[in-house]
């Protein structure tokens, strides 16, 4: 069973290293980091086991 919640802090790891997979590098994962850090960010949800 999956369950989507907020994304956690400790979360974020694991999140680049999916991006970093998924897009052959970590350009989008560094990308992801910038826009997290901004003040137009809005806070995402993950799915989770």
């Amino acid at each position: 069973m999956f369950t989507i919640r907020p994304e956690h802090r400790e979360d974020i790891k694991e999140i680049s290293e999916i991006n970093d997979l998924a897009f052959k590098g970590p350009n989008e994962a560094k990308l992801v980091e910038v826009i997290r850090e901004s003040t137009y960010f809005i806070p995402s949800f993950i799915i989770s086991r």
